[in-house]
């Protein structure tokens, strides 16, 4: 599916936080497995990086931190890396258009 397929943009809007609170909560009631917690937070990043980065730019910057932090706390630090990564050049993208503009 393209990144502006109306169904990613459903996506977009509702699931990643969703997906952020649900694998932070998991977490913190240690609930089992723990495969299940892992998936929904590298879902969560998945989401993050095809549907909301490419189609919202700024959604996706104030995402970032949550889905960072979370990522931190689940031990996905590579995951982490990419969200930091791909928002500082979002971010960089963004300044650099409203500098042209």
């Amino acid at each position: 599916m393209r990144p502006d397929h109306p169904e990613l943009l459903q996506l977009r809007d509702a699931e990643s936080p969703l997906l952020i609170t649900t694998a932070l909560r998991r977490h913190s009631i240690g609930a089992r497995p723990q495969a299940d917690t892992v998936r929904v937070a590298r879902n969560a990043h998945a989401v993050w990086r095809t549907c909301v980065l490419p189609g919202d730019a700024q959604g996706a910057l104030g995402l970032a931190d949550p889905l960072a932090d979370m990522l931190a706390i689940l031990g996905e630090p590579a995951l982490r890396r990419d969200v930091l990564t791909r928002a500082g050049e979002a971010f960089t993208r963004k300044s650099v258009r409203r500098a042209a503009g």
